[in-house]
């Protein structure tokens, strides 16, 4: 008698069953930036192996930038270094690296201040293959980071909650 078992897998990080990969329920348009009453909301995110921002200290993995379309309004780029380690959760600018976060609402422009490091964690459901799975994933971010905002001659500094669940579509 022969058993023959076939077990389906998306690959490196976490080892699960194809049903397991992709963006569940979260929607193209879930994560928001919002200071006072102002909100960025970012839209068709995706992600993709570029290796932009490798750890030296592990030349075998491939970081993972996730970013807004060309062109978009707002913008928002973050590479991880670490894609393996999104589903246990990553603090927002060291291990997962905000680049660019910059958009226009209510007459204003606003733009990462880099002289503020960005709270927080960002995590990820339904990743599989360290993010490199066509199916993607669904990114769920809690922070804040520090915007420049320009209102005419006015600049200031505003504090801004990034907050939400993205789908994250894959390459």
């Amino acid at each position: 008698m022969c058993v023959l078992a076939v077990t389906a897998s998306c690959g490196p990080g976490p080892t699960q069953p194809d049903a397991y990969c992709g963006i569940g329920s979260a929607s193209t348009t879930g994560l928001v930036a919002t200071a006072g009453t102002t909100a960025l909301a970012f839209a068709n995110l995706s992600a993709s192996p570029n290796n932009d921002c490798p750890d030296p200290a592990t030349p075998g993995v491939v970081s993972m930038t996730i970013e807004s379309p060309d062109g978009a309004d707002p913008l928002l780029t973050l590479c991880i270094p670490h894609p393996e380690r999104l589903p246990g959760g990553l603090a927002l600018g060291s291990a997962a690296q905000l680049v660019d976060l910059d958009g226009t609402a209510a007459g204003c422009s606003f733009a990462i201040d880099a002289s503020v490091a960005p709270a927080g964690t960002v995590s990820a459901t339904g990743l599989c293959d360290a993010g490199s799975a066509h199916a993607g994933f669904a990114l769920v971010a809690a922070g804040t980071v520090s915007l420049t905002r320009t209102c005419g001659a006015t600049v200031d500094r505003v504090s801004a909650t990034l907050a939400g669940t993205i789908a994250i579509a894959g390459p």
